[in-house]
């Protein structure tokens, strides 16, 4: 009721104590059954007829800093939900570690902000999920890193070559400018100047959009080097001339 025998291939088992177990969060313990393998970690090398302790708890940890190393080396992202904050960064949680995204690999803080707005920002980013990748695991010193701006760069990059020129993209308003209006494109901005919003000319695009409208765009030319999308909304409404022509003819 209280401790685990495990079979480690010697000549005697090996115990769990109920000190270790406690540790253990409940959801395991309630996934803990005979037969199943687990991970643990040798607490006390038996001497003539002592018990041979081993921690459960502890090999739970050693496995997820195994995983954290393999996510390293293979450069996969993960999305995380952000737990806390402190004056560095913020804090994630993977697998069962704690992780820590530090304040210059967090996107949504600008360089030259004061610190009371960058605590403001992080403070709203609770709760939030973050695409990020792991940048340094440290066993010994128990430092897992993680980065959202190499995520992010990552990401934008990877989007940027599945756009290709005539796509046409249901798009979120980001931002408006005296020029035209940015937009969403799933991880991507992208720019539809002034002069592509509409067949009449444009000459304040505030009058058309707002942040957060939904618009259907056409792609028009991608540069990946520069990281620049250029898009249409006009190329997809009708086209006045070709309704004059319907509506006149030569003559008339």
């Amino acid at each position: 009721s209280n401790s685990i025998l495990l079979d480690v291939g010697l000549k005697r088992d090996a115990i769990v104590t109920s000190q270790d177990l406690d540790k253990v969060d409940e959801d395991i313990k309630e996934n803990l059954e005979v037969g199943k393998e687990v991970f643990v970690s040798v607490i006390r090398a038996p001497v003539g007829d002592e018990d041979l302790l081993v921690s459960l708890n502890r090999g739970i940890a050693y496995k997820n800093w195994v995983k954290a190393e393999e996510l390293m080396d293979s450069g996969e992202m993960v999305e995380l939900e952000i737990v806390d904050q402190n004056r560095g960064g913020v804090l994630v949680d993977y697998e069962r570690l704690r992780g820590f995204v530090p304040n210059s690999h967090i996107p949504a803080l600008r360089r030259g902000s004061s610190s009371e707005k960058m605590e403001e920002i992080k403070a709203k980013l609770i709760g939030d999920s973050l695409p990020l990748k792991v940048i340094e695991v440290n066993r010994k010193q128990r430092r897992l890193v993680f980065s959202a701006r190499v995520a992010q760069k990552e990401k934008r990059e990877k989007r940027l070559k599945e756009l290709s020129e005539g796509d046409v993209i249901q798009s979120r308003v980001v931002n408006v400018v005296d020029f035209g209006v940015f937009v969403d494109l799933d991880g991507v901005d992208g720019l539809v100047h002034k002069s592509e919003i509409d067949w009449d000319r444009v000459y304040d695009p505030s009058k058309y959009f707002n942040v957060g409208d939904e618009i259907e765009v056409k792609v028009v030319d991608v540069d990946v080097e520069r990281e620049r999308v250029s898009l249409s909304r006009k190329a997809l409404l009708a086209n006045p001339w070709e309704k004059l022509q319907q509506k006149y003819d030569e003559g008339d």
